[in-house]
């Protein structure tokens, strides 16, 4: 019977698969069109609107299917939008339920919702994902035990800066795990600040002399935002595209075509470096700010970038061939890369 309902292996974060067993009923060898189908009801935390999704399979008697549900969740999360914040800011988390049946027919008489089973008990899911490594090195399942990536020191900001965290759990979180509260993250201007600063367990450095550094917020791989800041390299540039088209003159002796010009929005594109880090700080750049994975490449915005005070949505790139580090040196490495601004024209308003 489709009683046999288990959840193999994943974690509590939608962004890497979380994959669903179910067990198929034997009926015989007169069914045919046998599937099981697996109903996911999920909700996000801050509406509790719950909407169903139906994974189906083809199987044979007594056949153990698995379904990967992570794509489903991650729907589900779409309907949340990021933004950049500016106090400190409670992010929500999924309820789902899990129920199967059988739906087979035998003689042209089609059985449904055959064997119907409920899991247990209401799960809970975060957004984020972990890396392929993270999981891979993992033994199947792997608990939540921090909401950032970043090196416990080697941080420097300027005192223009707030710092955006994210505060640890207070425990592990496993796939099993009752949420009650999603992660927060906090807010501290460094503006009196100097020197070395404990920032939520990490120590993060003030330069009091540092300028021209850009601040960043991003929604980091574990599902909440965070900040970073960059030094300016003083140039900035734009880019867009021309086409010429003709206008058709009224037939005539003297009327020529003219030539007409359409020009796409010029963007705004800044150059900027990380400055001399660690190795492993440009491990930390390279691999979570300028990458994505499956939950965050499904956000309409996932950056911004400060600019006289507003916050813009932005593209970070970096070049498609780039030496992250040299272990034949052992000096210390930056990172130049180039953001793209995701607005036409200059960021400087005359209106």
């Amino acid at each position: 019977m489709a009683q046999s309902i288990s959840i193999d292996s994943g974690s509590v974060l939608i962004g890497s698969p979380i994959e669903v067993s179910v067990q198929a009923e034997s009926v015989g060898s007169k069914a045919t069109f046998h599937r099981v189908k697996l109903i996911v009801s999920a909700a996000l935390s801050t509406d509790g609107q719950y909407e169903d999704f139906e994974l189906s399979s083809p199987v044979t008697d007594g056949e153990t299917v698995t379904f990967d549900i992570s794509d489903t969740l991650r729907t589900v999360a779409g309907k949340f939008t990021y933004s950049p914040i500016t106090a400190e800011t409670t992010y929500p988390y999924l309820a789902y339920t899990l129920k199967a049946w059988d739906e087979y027919m035998i003689d042209g008489i089609l059985s449904e919702k055959v064997a119907e089973r409920v899991y247990g008990s209401t799960m809970y899911a975060l957004m984020g994902a972990f890396t392929d490594a993270e999981r891979y090195l993992s033994s199947g399942t792997k608990q939540v035990t921090a909401f950032t990536r970043k090196p416990s020191k080697g941080e420097v900001c300027s005192q223009n800066e707030s710092v955006v965290y994210p505060t640890s759990p207070s425990s592990p979180i496993f796939i099993s795990s009752s949420i009650s509260n999603g992660p927060t993250v906090n807010v501290l201007s460094l503006s009196d600040k100097s020197g070395a600063v404990s920032v939520g367990g990490r120590e993060v450095y003030v330069d009091p002399n540092a300028k021209n550094r850009f601040e960043f917020q991003f929604v980091n791989g574990l599902g909440v935002i965070e900040s970073i800041s960059a030094e300016s390299l003083e140039s900035v540039e734009t880019s867009g595209t021309s086409e010429l088209g003709a206008i058709t003159a009224p037939a005539s002796f003297a009327g020529v075509n003219r030539l007409s010009v359409q020009k796409s929005g010029r963007r705004p594109k800044y150059k900027l470096s990380t400055g001399y880090i660690t190795k492993e700080w440009a491990e930390w750049w390279h691999n979570e700010f300028f990458c994505t994975d499956k939950f965050r490449n499904t956000l309409a915005e996932n950056c911004w970038m400060k600019i006289n005070g507003a916050w813009f949505p932005c593209v970070p790139v970096l070049d498609d061939d780039f030496e992250l580090y040299n272990r034949t040196d052992n000096g210390m490495v930056k990172i130049d890369f180039t953001v793209h601004l995701a607005i036409d024209g200059l960021v400087n308003p005359r209106l």
